[in-house]
């Protein structure tokens, strides 16, 4: 546990200090939008809907099959594809993995 709470604590200066970015694992942010798949805004309105946004670097499989055309298993295909790179960097890297959505 000593060694544990050693690296947290490491772990905890690095980003307090600046010298560790913990976003910079995740990539750009990059939104696209699914204008097939609405959601509520609010819950008392039935009525106002907005696009579903997605950001594919931080995105589940579920939110990538809302897309048409991508399936569970080209969705996995598609997230095995970012996690082996690290990240998307463009919309188009996402799009060589087998994305077919739009971009916003």
């Amino acid at each position: 546990m000593a060694d544990y709470s050693k690296a947290l604590s490491a772990l905890t200066a690095d980003v307090l200090s600046g010298k560790l970015d913990p976003a910079a694992a995740l990539g750009p942010e990059i939104w696209v939008e699914n204008k097939d798949f609405t959601i509520r805004t609010t819950l008392w309105s039935a009525e106002d809907k907005s696009p579903l946004r997605v950001n594919l670097n931080a995105c589940s499989r579920w939110e990538l099959m809302t897309f048409p055309g991508i399936t569970a298993g080209k969705a996995r295909k598609i997230l095995a594809a970012r996690d082996k790179a690290g990240f998307f960097a463009s919309v188009d890297a996402a799009r060589r993995a087998g994305f077919t959505g739009a971009a916003k």
